[in-house]
This record gives structure tokens, sequence and C-alpha cells, in this order.
């Protein structure tokens, strides 16, 4: 696996953002990604925060005229290398490493313009890294587009004069080249990755509030649909019940009417004919009288 160099420029267009800059670089105040047991390891090149604010300021103030006011304040620029690269040498190569990279940095934004530089190896999981501070003046003025360009190409040509001054001797690659055809890739600070994350985070958790709701509301509506295919069951079950006792009462009540009917039938005297009651028979037996002579 090759291991590449690492050069950021960055534009610090207001008096603030160099401000909140030297506060980070000289951790003024610490970072939350960096661990305060191993900020003593840190090298600070021109001093702590108030020294390198008061450096700043005496910058501004040697300006011939005031400054326009989008006038670029300040340029940061990022040194590192890969991670792989630092593990495989010691720490006396990175520190030559980072001093060769400074040394450039002032040939080309100018070694009296310089504010601040600082080597950070307090930051766990990343590897160490070198940032520098300068007030882009040139001729008495602030005119960053003078010293970084006003296009990407500048830039392109920038990494290039770097990797061969300084990454190449120790062994680092210069990264893929873009191509005026390929997509833009831009570094993301870290603070801008942060809400990022949070942003995402925020809008994963509403999702699954809504899938979760949505989920409720799917249960709820199965349930009813439950208990709406139970209770159709209780009453196709009760109308066979129902029907079959109207069947069997209907039976038994014409089997009721069928034998008080014959009942009835046989109580009703025909001609000729006389119901026994009491022991009497149907018919009297015909009693012959006989003449006496």
């Amino acid at each position: 696996m090759a291991h590449n160099q690492i050069l950021r420029v960055k534009k610090l267009k207001t008096d603030a953002e160099v401000y909140e800059a030297l506060r980070h670089d000289t951790r003024q105040v610490q970072p939350k990604n960096a661990d305060p047991k191993l900020e003593v390891h840190n090298l600070h090149g021109k001093g702590r925060y108030p020294t390198c604010k008061a450096r700043y300021t005496l910058l501004m103030e040697k300006l011939e005229k005031p400054p326009r006011k989008n006038a670029v304040r300040g340029i940061q620029v990022f040194f590192g290398a890969s991670p792989e690269w630092w593990a495989e040498g010691d720490d006396s190569r990175g520190r030559a490493y980072m001093n060769s990279a400074r040394e450039w940095a002032d040939e080309k934004f100018g070694k009296n313009n310089i504010v601040s530089f600082d080597i950070h190896y307090d930051e766990p999981g990343s590897a160490p890294h070198c940032t520098v501070i300068y007030a882009p003046i040139v001729d008495g003025k602030l005119n960053a587009k003078k010293l970084i360009g006003g296009v990407r190409w500048e830039l392109q040509r920038m990494q290039d004069d770097f990797h061969e001054k300084v990454a190449k001797p120790f062994r680092l690659g210069r990264g893929e080249r873009r191509e005026p055809d390929d997509p833009i890739v831009r570094h993301t600070e870290l603070k801008h990755f942060k809400k990022w994350m949070a942003d995402e985070r925020e809008k994963i958790e509403k999702e699954k509030a809504a899938l979760e709701e949505e989920k409720n509301a799917l249960a709820d509506e199965k349930a009813k649909t439950e208990a709406e295919r139970k209770a159709m069951s209780y009453n196709w079950l009760g109308d066979v019940f129902y029907n079959l006792a109207d069947e069997e009462v209907l039976e038994v009540r014409n089997a009721a009417q069928a034998k008080a009917d014959g009942f009835r039938e046989s109580k009703v005297k025909k001609p000729g004919q006389i119901t026994q009651q009491r022991g009497i028979p149907e018919k009297r037996p015909e009693v012959k009288h006989r003449n006496h002579a």
C-alpha cells in the first residue's frame, strides 16, 4: 500500500476565523477529539495563543493600508502523511518531515508572515500532523490570491511542488491527480463532519420513530381486523345454532301437533259407534226374549 503526503490549504477570511484557528492549534481550547494527557507531547514552535495572537495583531498593524472588507486574513496550512508511514518509522523521521514541510511553507508564504507553527501528537486515532498559519501579506498588503492562486489548478501545482521538494525524499507518494473531468473531492473539517454526523443521526432517529409509529398503527389495524373477523365468526355460528334450534323446536312442535291431532281424532264418535267408557262395552249384546205360551 502506497504511503501518501497530506497537504491542505485553507483560507481564513476573518479575524475571528484566525483567532479560532489559533485557539485550536495552540490548544488554548482543548479539542474534543484530543487527549489532554498527551498534550505534553505537542510542539508549539511559535508560542502559545497569547503570543501568536499578538504576533498576528502586529502584522496587521504593519499593513500599508487597511485591508479590504472581503480580504483573506490568514492562510492555514496542514501537513501530514498516511498513518502507516508514521507506524513504520521513528519519531525523528516524522519531525524531520514536519520541519522540512515548514521550511517549504516559509518559502512559499513568507517566513516573516508566520503566525503560528504547531505539531500535534494528542489526537488518538489520528496520525501526527502539523499546522502553520500565515498572514498573506505581499508588498505590504493582504493578497492571498498572489500566494495560493485563484483557481484549483494552482493548488495542484502546489501539491506537485510540495511532493518534489518535501514528500518524495521521505518516500511519500503524491496521491491521485484529479483530471479536469473528475468530480471535485473536498476535505471535510472535523467540526463540519461531526455536525453532519449529528444531523444524520437525528434524521435516522426521526425515521426510526416514524417506522415505529407505522409499525404500531399496523399492529392496531391487524388487531382490529382480527377482532372483526372473530366477531363475524361468532355471529355466523350464532345464526347457525339459532337456525338449528328453530328447526328442532319446529320439529318438536309439529310432532306435538300431530299427536294432538291424532288424539282429537280418536275422540270423535263415528256413526253407529259408542265410545267405551267406564268398562261399558262399545256395543251391548243383543238380548233375546223368550215368548211364554
